[in-house]
């Protein structure tokens, strides 16, 4: 795993410091942290907005996952920064 820079951490702290509220799911990094923190977010969230550019990967899955869980979800392109509502999968 990458570390980050002394800039980046400095970043870090400086963003959490200004947190009302901390949640941390892990701590150290495994190979599902990045899907159980994706996961927890939408699970946590009245809605969702992601920015993504159409591409397989991460950002698509937990789209779906959302779309599933009956959020609501924003997609902002990163590229034309057009943005779009995707609605819920009604079941």
């Amino acid at each position: 795993m990458k570390r980050r820079t002394e800039s980046q951490g400095e970043r870090y702290f400086s963003i959490i410091g200004r947190c009302d509220k901390e949640t941390l799911l892990a701590y150290h990094y495994t190979p599902d942290c990045m899907h159980n923190l994706n996961r927890y977010m939408v699970n946590h969230s009245n809605f969702v907005i992601a920015v993504w550019d159409g591409s397989f990967g991460r950002t698509a899955g937990t789209i779906r996952y959302a779309r599933q869980k009956g959020k609501k979800v924003i997609i902002i392109n990163p590229v034309t920064f057009k943005v779009r509502r995707s609605a819920p999968v009604k079941h």
